[in-house]
Parts: C-alpha cells; sequence; structure tokens
C-alpha cells in the first residue's frame, strides 16, 4: 500500500505563515519571544490556519517551499519591540 504525504500548508497558507512567523510569539499569548517549529506549528493551528494540529516538519516543509529555510529565517524573525536590537546586543556584550 503506497504512502499518501498531505501537505499541511497549501501556498496561501504557506504564505500566512510566513507572515504569522514575523510576530512575536508574544503576539499570540506564549511566554517566549523566540518561535520554535513546535511553537508555529502550535500557533498555526490556533489561528485557524491548519484545520488541525500539523507537525513541525510540516512548518519546516511548507517554509522549505516558499524557498525559505528555518535555520535562516530565524535571521528575520524579529520582535515588534522598539528596544529588541539594542536589548539583543545587551545580552551578547
Amino acid at each position: 500500500m503506497p504512502h499518501t504525504i498531505e501537505r499541511g500548508f497549501d501556498a496561501d497558507q504557506a504564505e500566512q505563515l510566513r507572515a504569522l512567523l514575523h510576530q512575536s510569539p508574544r503576539s499570540f499569548g506564549k511566554d517566549s519571544s523566540l518561535w520554535t517549529l513546535e511553537r508555529a506549528a502550535e500557533v498555526s493551528f490556533e489561528q485557524g490556519l491548519t484545520p488541525e494540529r500539523v507537525s513541525r516538519e510540516a512548518v519546516r516543509t511548507a517554509l522549505q517551499r516558499l524557498g525559505v529555510r528555518w535555520k535562516r529565517a530565524k535571521q528575520w524573525i524579529t520582535s515588534p519591540d522598539p528596544e529588541y536590537v539594542r536589548k539583543k546586543t545587551i545580552g551578547t556584550a
């Protein structure tokens, strides 16, 4: 019996996912300002992007179809906090 792979996100949902990741997880009631694949899957479902909870791999695959690698995505996912850059550099100095 052949295996079937169902995509977690269609093209429109993938674009919505990308837009969602440009916001802070705190905007969605999460206690962290950092996105993880797990958290993105959770928020996608909670926000109605997907009809059921998808896997981390589904999130990664959807971003990959958009030409976005998760490791690189973390570089453009930023906080809406106007003091974000200052706070971030304090922690690494």
